[in-house]
């Protein structure tokens, strides 16, 4: 009995210590609360200002980098996609320092894609031969920049040749032969030379065969190798081969030269900086890196191009 009444006062004891313990500790959480409630209050600058949600936004739109403006040329497929770009890269790059924006060139494969890009917008600007700039002027309002200068002529010429060794002598003695032509948007593989088959009384009925082909490179091969009887290319084209043994049987004159042309709907301001930084172009580097004979660009009508609308009509070249 005794040993109980002792473990009964040591707990005790112990007890009212423990109740010492906690009784400071929570006077001690009560003075950190008090003190993290005052430096929570005071502990604000007086020189702090509220966040201006206003002001946040404007700095960001501020902030927000202006997309570049590009503009993109292309050409009627006259040379493959990799020539065409190292031919155009130095024209990109005179426009550009011209008018002030990034100049980018976008091959076309053929004539009809370089239109196709033109009134589909995927384009601002065109090289286009005399049948292709009609086209884009009369289906979707295209306009002529300017047209090309060759030498001192704003005109070129087109050839219908035979070998040196053809019994063809003139143009109407192509009734009953094998043709072949340049593709079908060309002015002078295939509209010219047709044109003036059709002066001459010959229709396209009339031939064996009239085949166009994508180059007028392989019009002259296919003649060469008596695969046809004539073929139809651009004078400057026959030039450069006619040592092969080839000659002229007709010829097409006064043919408008290439237009720059924009789509419709390009900006009149930016119009006008190309048209002026292209007639004022003189570099015979750049120039000849386009074509061969060019020696500047120079204004241009419409009206330039009416007998080559006549010509599409009357052979029926939508």
């Amino acid at each position: 009995m005794g040993v109980i009444i002792k473990i009964i006062k040591k707990y005790e004891s112990e007890e009212k210590q423990m109740r010492k313990i906690l009784n400071l500790l929570g006077v001690t959480l009560s003075i950190c609360f008090v003190v993290l409630m005052l430096v929570g209050c005071g502990g604000k600058s007086s020189e702090e200002k509220p966040v201006d949600d206003e002001n946040v936004t404007q700095t960001s739109t501020n902030e927000t980098p202006v997309t570049e403006e590009t503009i993109k040329i292309t050409a009627i497929g006259l040379e493959d996609p990799v020539t065409m770009v190292k031919n155009f890269a130095p024209l990109c790059d005179y426009l550009s320092k011209e008018i002030g924006k990034k100049v980018e060139f976008i091959p076309s494969s053929d004539y009809e894609k370089a239109v196709q890009g033109l009134e589909q917008g995927t384009v601002d600007i065109a090289h286009l031969g005399p049948v292709t700039y009609v086209q884009a002027h009369d289906k979707f309002k295209a306009e002529a920049l300017v047209k090309a200068i060759e030498g001192k002529d704003t005109e070129y010429s087109s050839v219908i040749f035979v070998r040196d060794d053809s019994a063809v002598k003139d143009v109407k003695g192509l009734m009953g032969k094998k043709v072949a032509f340049g593709d079908k948007d060309s002015m002078s593989s295939n509209c010219a030379p047709k044109y003036l088959m059709y002066n001459e009384g010959v229709k396209e009925s009339d031939l064996a065969e009239a085949k166009n082909f994508t180059s007028q490179d392989e019009v002259i091969s296919q003649v060469l190798n008596k695969n046809y009887d004539a073929g139809a290319v651009k004078e400057s084209i026959f030039e450069k081969n006619k040592d092969k043994g080839i000659k002229i049987l007709g010829k097409q004159e006064h043919i408008p030269t290439f237009a720059i042309t924009a789509r419709e709907g390009l900006d009149a301001k930016l119009k006008e900086d190309i048209k002026n930084a292209l007639l004022k172009l003189k570099d015979v580097e750049i120039l000849k890196a386009v074509d061969k004979k060019y020696t500047g660009f120079t204004s241009v009508t419409d009206e330039d191009y009416a007998w080559v609308r006549e010509a599409m009509v009357k052979l029926d070249i939508k």
